[in-house]
C-alpha cells in the first residue's frame, strides 16, 4: 500500500479499490513530486478550456509591460508579479519595500515603472520566507469591474477518494481562515470525474452564494467548466481566489492557482508515472521498463 499527498491530504491507494471505474495500483517505494505553475499559465489553461479569465499578457521587461498596457487598451490594468507563492498583493520587494507584488496602473508609463521595480527583485510574501523569490516575469492584465468577490476551489477529498468542489462568499481571503472562523460560509459538493459537476449541483451552490438571475447561469457554466478542467488536466488542486462577479453579472477568474502531483518509482527521480489524478479517468502511463515491472 502506498501513501501519497494530494492537496495536503494523505490518501491510501490499494489494488483492491477502484476510482472512476479503474483499479488503483500498488506502487512499491513510490515517491511523490508536486508541480506548481504560475498564474499566467493556469489562466492560459483555463482560457483554452472555456473558463472566463481577464485578457492578459505576460512580459519580461518594462518596455514589454508598456506595450502590453497599450495592447489591452483599457483605462486601467493590473501588474502582477509571477512567483510560486501566495500573498503577492501584500508582499513587497526586499530592496524596495514600497513596491507590492500586485499594483493597479493607469498608464503605459506607470505599467513600465512598476514592472521595472518588480522584475529581478526578490518578492517577500507570507509564503516565501524572508529570503523571498525572484520575479522573472510579470502579468499585465486588464482591469475588471468587481461587484462581488467569491471563492472557488477543487481538491481531492480523502474520505471519498474523489474530487470535491468548494465555494464561499468570502472571496479574497485565506480559505483556511474562513474554515477556522466561519466554516458555515463554505459550501461544497463532490462530483464524479466521468460525469463532472451536474447542472443541479452548480445551481444549488450558486443559490447558497446568493447569486441571482443571469449570474446563476454564468456561475453554473463556470463551475462545470472548472470541474471538467480539473479532471481533464489531472490536477490535484485548483483554486480561484477571488472568483469575481462583474458589474454586468458575469463570473470570471480574477486569480488562478493549479497544482499537479506525480508519482515516481524507486531509484531515479526521472522514473515517473503520469499525474496521480489520471487514475480517476485515464490509464496511468508508465515511462520506463523498470517502472512497468514495479506494477
Amino acid at each position: 500500500m502506498v501513501r501519497w499527498n494530494v492537496a495536503g491530504s494523505l490518501m491510501q491507494w490499494s489494488s483492491k479499490r477502484t476510482i472512476g471505474g479503474l483499479p488503483t495500483l500498488n506502487f512499491p517505494q513510490a515517491k511523490v513530486a508536486a508541480m506548481k505553475i504560475h498564474e499566467y499559465q493556469a489562466k492560459q489553461i483555463l482560457r483554452n478550456s472555456g473558463v472566463p479569465v481577464p485578457r492578459n499578457i505576460v512580459v519580461r521587461s518594462a518596455e514589454e509591460a508598456a506595450a502590453a498596457y497599450d495592447e489591452l487598451g483599457g483605462s486601467i490594468a493590473v501588474v502582477k508579479a509571477q512567483i510560486h507563492a501566495g500573498g503577492r498583493g501584500k508582499g513587497t520587494i526586499k530592496s524596495d519595500p514600497e513596491q507590492h507584488g500586485v499594483q493597479l496602473v493607469k498608464s503605459s508609463a506607470e505599467a513600465a515603472e512598476v514592472a521595472g521595480r518588480l522584475l529581478g527583485g526578490e518578492l517577500v510574501t507570507i509564503q516565501t520566507g524572508p529570503e523571498g523569490k525572484t520575479v522573472s516575469q510579470v502579468l499585465v492584465e486588464e482591469g475588471c469591474d468587481i461587484a462581488r468577490e467569491l471563492y472557488l476551489g477543487i481538491v481531492v477529498d480523502r474520505a471519498s477518494s474523489g474530487p470535491v468542489l468548494m465555494v464561499s462568499s468570502e472571496g479574497g481571503m485565506d480559505i483556511e481562515e474562513v474554515a477556522a472562523n466561519t466554516p458555515e460560509k463554505i459550501f461544497k459538493d463532490s462530483f464524479h470525474p466521468d460525469t463532472g459537476l451536474l447542472s443541479y449541483q452548480a445551481r444549488k451552490l450558486a443559490a447558497k452564494l446568493g447569486l441571482e438571475g443571469k449570474t446563476v447561469r454564468s456561475a453554473e457554466k463556470f463551475m462545470r467548466a472548472m470541474c471538467r478542467t480539473f479532471v481533464d488536466c489531472d490536477c490535484s488542486l485548483a483554486e480561484i481566489n477571488p472568483l469575481v462577479v462583474t458589474g454586468d453579472g458575469e463570473v470570471i477568474a480574477l486569480d488562478a492557482k493549479m497544482g499537479f502531483t506525480y508519482v515516481g518509482i524507486g531509484v531515479a527521480g526521472t522514473r515517473h508515472l503520469g499525474p496521480v489524478f489520471c487514475g480517476l479517468k485515464k490509464v496511468l502511463k508508465v515511462s520506463t521498463t523498470i517502472a512497468a515491472k514495479s506494477l
